[in-house]
């Protein structure tokens, strides 16, 4: 009995002019590069880009098939009766959130008011601590600011997780943007776009609030690593302590530790002394975090570590 499987390997999509041993990559992507012009909108494109614009494709029919086939309702209020087909009621509730999103007369007339919470908060930050605190609490809710931070494994201690913190804090892709003058248009473009936004939101002086923001990033953009550094996965690995010698000594003057109980608060009760919940991300956004921890003040964990990816 022949028990020989076959590889997998597509025979006829290799370029047999190019020997393996001479160019591996070539002879196995040749064709396939080849055959896949990089389309006019992007600056690169490859499988994985494939994969996930079939998989966009996917999903918008998914959506729009269960706005159109949920139980009829006001236009874009979620929380109707689940249909025949929807046990839990859940493809209904992303049917409604999709179909509200379509609904252009409506967010017209809605204007600023869902987010006027928001631009309360931001308007009261009057100072730098209270910036940090409004920035967390929007970190937490998924909306990105001066500093990237997330959890995940400890890149050279895999049984700890850790909380990352890299830069951020741009409107454009990187800090090429604002200093070199192969995107002069594109910096010129953004400013208009900040205009138009602070325009929008009913600024009395839209041009001097995107001046200042423009100014804001630019002066970010001065202090960032370039996309070689940043892609330098040993140079980007500074685990430090929150210790007074390293992340808070870094950055005492920004204070940004005043969000660490809105980004990553895992702390039970606010005291001195209290229990960080195992595994979870730890009390302080520059924190790694073994399963058991003591926090000896509310936020700020006495011994332990983190890496900041710039």
């Amino acid at each position: 009995m022949n028990t020989t499987r076959a590889s997998g390997l597509r025979a006829n999509e290799l370029a047999g002019n190019i020997r393996p041993q001479d160019d591996l990559f070539g002879h196995v992507n040749q064709r396939w590069i080849e055959a896949t012009p990089i389309p006019a909108d992007r600056g690169r494109y490859g499988a994985f880009d494939i994969v996930a614009e079939r998989a966009e494709a996917q999903l918008r029919e998914l959506l729009e098939s269960a706005a159109r086939d949920r139980p009829h309702g006001p236009p874009g209020e979620p929380g109707v009766a689940a249909g025949p087909n929807d046990v839990d009621g859940l493809r209904d509730m992303v049917g409604a959130l999709y179909a509200s999103m379509l609904q252009e007369a409506r967010c017209d007339a809605l204007g600023l008011a869902p987010v006027e919470a928001d631009l309360g908060r931001i308007e009261a930050a009057q100072d730098v601590r209270a910036l940090w605190s409004e920035l967390g609490r929007m970190q937490r809710e998924g909306i990105g600011g001066a500093v990237g931070a997330w959890v995940a494994t400890d890149d050279r201690a895999s049984d700890q997780y850790i909380v990352y913190l890299q830069q951020s804090g741009l409107g454009l892709p990187d800090e090429s943007y604002y200093h070199d003058s192969a995107h002069a248009d594109v910096l010129q473009k953004y400013a208009a776009h900040l205009r138009n936004v602070f325009a929008l939101i009913g600024s009395a002086d839209p041009g001097a609030e995107a001046a200042a923001v423009l100014a804001l990033e630019t002066r970010l953009a001065s202090g960032h690593w370039d996309r070689v550094a940043a892609r330098d996965s040993v140079k980007s690995y500074t685990k430090m302590t929150l210790g007074a010698r390293s992340v808070l000594r870094l950055t005492r003057s920004t204070n940004w530790w005043s969000a660490s109980p809105v980004i990553c608060g895992r702390c039970r009760q606010r005291r001195a002394t209290s229990r960080c919940k195992p595994g979870g991300p730890g009390p302080g956004p520059a924190s790694s975090v073994p399963t058991r921890r003591t926090c000896t003040r509310p936020w700020l964990p006495s011994t332990s570590t983190s890496t900041c990816a710039s």
